[in-house]
């Protein structure tokens, strides 16, 4: 475990594995466990760099608004912090949409993205699920708050095959010894509201992997694929049996494409 000082606010990290540096970022209300199986496959050969955004995990939580240009800046300093000129960046969700804000505000730092589960922005549909978030959040007690949440995220593959998983996301969530407080909570979800590339996105020069569960109710898959077309003109990649948590569902197929994806460069 380690911190780190982005202005006056104590950032945390942690790393894995040696080698060519990966940023990885985590979505909005998670913190940088939600990137242990897909690190356990790259640690190998990858340094492999997790961060928790401002607002959750061991990362201070100020007093909202959130934007993802300020995340930005906040993984820039653990960049600056850790003397790496640019590495590959990784962003889930809203972690894509703060990766996407550090390649306009900071291109040569980004060597590649990878974005998870991301898009150029919210629609009218996801809009209306970070809303129901909050509103569930408010409402409800934690572990029934991640029960709700669980049927959002994970495919009805998992559910039915791997029940092990939505377990753990609901049993991990509300063991939490740092969860996350209900108005850091809603400053994820209204930055994530806030933010739009798509008026900005032919400015991005990073080489591109765009990734997606076939199950996404979150980021559904059209939503990556115009994200793909933009940014790298390629169709993104759309991983079977998984939802929005793909990253924990399926860690090892992740990995392959990533690693043929970096191997490509």
């Amino acid at each position: 475990m380690s911190f780190a000082m982005a202005g006056q606010l104590k950032m945390h990290y942690m790393e894995l594995g040696d080698g060519d540096p990966i940023l990885f970022i985590p979505g909005g209300g998670m913190d940088y466990s939600c990137w242990l199986p897909l690190a356990d496959f790259l640690k190998t050969n990858r340094r492999c760099i997790m961060l928790d955004n401002r607002g959750v995990g061991q990362t201070e939580k100020p007093t909202p608004p959130y934007s993802m240009s300020g995340m930005a800046q906040d993984a820039l300093t653990i960049l600056d912090s850790l003397e790496i000129d640019a590495c590959h960046v990784v962003g889930h969700s809203m972690g894509g949409y703060i990766a996407q804000e550090m390649a306009l505000a900071a291109g040569k730092r980004c060597r590649s993205l990878t974005l998870i589960g991301s898009g150029t922005g919210p629609t009218e549909v996801t809009i209306f699920l970070m809303e129901l978030r909050m509103q569930l959040a408010r409402k409800l007690d934690r572990r029934l708050f991640l029960e709700s949440v669980a049927g959002m995220m994970f495919s009805p593959a998992t559910f039915e095959h791997r029940r092990e998983l939505v377990d753990g996301f609901i049993e991990g969530g509300e063991k939490n010894p740092q969860p996350q407080p209900v108005y850091a909570y809603e400053g994820h979800l209204n930055a994530c509201i806030a933010f739009s590339s798509r008026d900005r996105y032919s400015a991005i020069q990073s080489p591109t992997l765009v990734m997606v569960g076939d199950s996404d109710l979150i980021t559904p898959p059209g939503q990556a694929r115009e994200l793909a077309r933009q940014l790298s003109h390629k169709e993104a990649v759309t991983i079977a049996d998984a939802g929005h948590m793909v990253l924990v569902e399926q860690p090892r197929i992740l990995a392959q494409e990533m690693e043929a994806f970096f191997g490509s460069l």
